[in-house]
């Protein structure tokens, strides 16, 4: 995984090269690579030959704390204030220190937005590179000076040199990098090595106990193999009840969201679904169709009077009628509340207009006194048939449920037909109303 990230880390270096060499991005996305990286690799490099020069603790810690430099005063105090300590001990500072003490100095003139001084610093500290040892340039300490340099330069529009030293610290961050990389490989592998003589010992040491132990295991594997045949036969087993038993709950759940639960009879949402398959088999196949549409007249007042469990038992009543009256290929659904509606395929008006007579004629006649009704419970229906101004089931349904409401409106307990002319049959109107000398409009839909 650590020499993924390496790797991964060299190639975005490579790639950064590469774009900076054929121009034209801005320097500033490099603003926060040297902050982000001295958090990642630790201040104390491993390996550290003799050569290299030693790094005093206060240093390194003013170190860390100018990258934490802000605006508030307190902190810029005790920066300055250490800043003027290691000023006074200079001389005794060696030149990889003074070198570090100088990049401190100008990270805070950086911070100030003071480019021409971080430069004059950054430069007049440059020649003690060639006293320090490549091994320890190659360090993220030393190496943010390059990265310095090109932000200064690039705010004074310096292109060629902000492009120098941008190379510079990236070459140097690779080198860093590839350090690193190697440094893990070879801390891996003895960890490695160490673990892998540790377990051959283990396993030496423990050969003659193990040899005893697959005598034992072939004895156990004889017997387990019988148990597991009969675990397996039992888990086959459960399997195959639980399949059952989940196919008989998903048709029980697909019998429910198509069937209404009080009187199961097929759903609104059914309805309107089969409608719709229905009405495109019918377009193309040039057949016509019918829809009645009724309910239950004052079927509030039932409930009002006898309560919703006697009003439930009378809806169930109703679509066994219903049921007694269609025919298998006939769909007869609950739309909800007292409403009821059918659809009868291949049937003109006239013969829906029957069928929905007959079914009124059997509501009206029966006797629901078991229930404690006495008097006679009645049902408008309105009917409407497929013609050429229909272009979707939905249109259909709300005629039949235009013919319904005018039915109701004429007086309950009767049939209404709705005509290709948007118009209710002229031998439905009512004989004694006054309005018997035209047609009735039924309403918009």
């Amino acid at each position: 995984m650590l020499i993924t990230i390496i790797n991964k880390s060299k190639l975005w270096i490579n790639t950064t090269l590469i774009l900076c060499f054929i121009g034209g991005i801005n320097f500033s996305v490099f603003a926060d690579v040297e902050n982000n990286h001295l958090k990642k690799v630790s201040l104390d490099q491993p390996n550290i030959k003799n050569h290299q020069q030693r790094i005093r603790p206060q240093l390194l810690s003013l170190i860390k704390s100018s990258h934490k430099y802000t605006q508030s005063i307190d902190i810029n105090k005790k920066i300055k204030l250490n800043i003027n300590t290691f000023t006074n001990i200079k001389p005794h500072l060696n030149v990889a220190e003074q070198f570090l003490f100088a990049i401190v100095k100008a990270r805070l003139a950086h911070f100030q937005n003071k480019p021409q001084q971080v430069i004059k610093l950054l430069t007049a500290a440059e020649p003690l590179e060639k006293r320090i040892a490549k091994a320890q340039l190659d360090q993220p300490l030393f190496f943010a000076f390059d990265l310095l340099m090109s932000k200064s330069y690039e705010k004074l529009k310096k292109f060629d040199k902000a492009y120098k030293y941008k190379r510079n610290y990236l070459h140097k961050y690779g080198r860093n990098n590839e350090a690193q990389k190697k440094h893990l490989v070879k801390l891996l592998t003895n960890k490695y090595q160490t673990q892998k003589m540790a377990q051959e010992n283990k396993l030496l040491a423990g050969q003659n106990a193990l040899e005893k132990i697959k005598i034992q295991q072939v004895t156990q594997l004889k017997n387990n193999q019988k148990r597991n045949n009969f675990i397996l036969i039992i888990i086959g087993i459960s399997f195959v009840v639980i399949m059952f038993r989940q196919y008989k709950i998903r048709q029980q759940l697909i019998k429910l969201s198509r069937t209404d639960v009080l009187t199961g009879l097929v759903n609104r949402k059914t309805l309107f679904y089969l409608g719709e398959q229905l009405h495109a088999k019918a377009q193309a196949q040039q057949f016509g169709y019918s829809v009645i549409y009724f309910d239950c007249d004052k079927f509030k007042k039932i409930n009002d009077e006898y309560g919703h469990q006697v009003g439930d038992k009378v809806l169930q009543t109703i679509a066994k009628i219903g049921q007694e009256v269609i025919r298998t290929r006939d769909v007869f659904a609950r739309l909800g509340g007292e409403e009821f509606a059918l659809i009868l395929p291949d049937e003109s008006l006239s013969k829906a207009k029957a069928v929905a007579e007959h079914l009124r004629a059997k509501i009206a006649a029966h006797h629901f006194s078991s229930l404690g009704i006495e008097h006679t419970i009645t049902a408008s229906f309105g009917v409407a048939s497929l013609n050429d101004n229909i272009n979707y089931f939905d249109q259909l349904i709300n005629l039949a449920d235009a013919a319904m409401y005018q039915a109701k409106e004429l007086g309950r307990n009767r049939v209404v037909c709705h005509d290709n002319s948007l118009n209710i049959s002229d031998d439905l109107m009512p004989h004694n109303s006054a309005d018997s000398q035209h047609k009735v409009t039924i309403r918009s839909t």
